[in-house]
């Protein structure tokens, strides 16, 4: 087995793997594996040391390959320990040359606290002890109603993106509504027909007890914005409305004398012609 020494503390992160003689037949020994310290970067903030309880170690062709608070995918050898001392197997000592050494620290939600990596050179006559430096990092942890496993690093579960508690198809805010149907924060998660007007119409957007800024209340020209908050109720789309909030949106002021036929509404310019007899409300376009 392999000597280890760790210490996940207040102030500093720090783990030794060392490789160690194994007895084979004969009593004939040699080394297990490289000796590697982890430790936290000196300004990284003392919770995120403490939070700290899997530590896992990668050996890999380049730095430049790394992805922060990722785990490789063409590692060349890898281990991991435990805040409790469990470890895996050590990193074998590969051919010399030069090669990146990366770690991440997780939290007990499988969330990573710390990554770093250092550009390393792996000697015929000393391939250690060698060293990499943990930066703070902030990475997502396990979903709501899923388990991490310390022993893996993994979460388990099916989990959600999206808390709801009064299923109108907005959450919380946990995950940042990853998985919900928008990602706007519900207002009042526990009344489903209270949530947000994000098309501010003045209509709540779960008025229907789902999510649906387009059908939030009575909406008499259809256009998705409700009468409460619509400035041009304009039924037969021809640019006029019924004269709800004096038309301040409309392509005129004038109301609609019929609006429910896009060719007839009003007639401004007193020519004896409808305004809208083209469909729409063009007083120069009129016949």
């Amino acid at each position: 087995m392999s000597v280890l020494s760790h210490r996940l503390g207040f102030a500093i992160l720090l783990v030794a793997i060392v490789g160690s003689p194994t007895a084979g037949c004969g009593g004939e020994s040699g080394a297990e594996g490289l000796s590697v310290a982890v430790t936290f970067a000196p300004g990284v903030p003392r919770a995120a040391r403490d939070e700290a309880v899997r530590v896992e170690v990668y050996l890999v062709g380049s730095c430049d390959s790394a992805v922060m608070g990722d785990r490789p995918e063409d590692a060349l050898d890898s281990m991991f320990v435990l805040r409790d001392g469990s470890e895996g197997p050590v990193i074998g000592i590969p051919e010399p040359g030069q090669y990146g050494l990366y770690a991440v620290a997780q939290d007990s939600n499988c969330a990573v606290v710390g990554a770093g990596c250092e550009p390393v050179t792996i000697e015929v006559e000393s391939p250690g002890p060698l060293s990499v430096e943990l930066g703070a990092f902030s990475g997502d942890g396990c979903s709501v109603g899923q388990a991490c496993s310390i022993e893996t690093g993994d979460c388990s579960g099916s989990g959600s993106d999206c808390v709801d508690q009064d299923s109108d198809g907005l959450g919380d805010g946990t995950l940042g509504n990853a998985g919900c149907v928008d990602t706007t924060t519900d207002s009042n998660d526990s009344d489903g027909t209270v949530c947000a007007d994000t098309d501010g119409d003045s209509c709540d957007d779960c008025s229907s007890g789902f999510f649906d800024p387009s059908d939030d209340g009575v909406d008499m020209d259809g256009d998705g914005i409700c009468d409460a908050g619509d400035v041009c109720v304009d039924g037969d789309d021809d640019g006029l409305g019924d004269g709800s909030g004096g038309n301040v949106g409309c392509s005129d002021a004038t109301t609609d004398s019929n609006d429910s036929d896009g060719t007839v509404c009003a007639d401004t310019d007193s020519d004896s012609c409808d305004d809208c007899s083209s469909g729409f409300f063009d007083p120069s376009d009129d016949g």
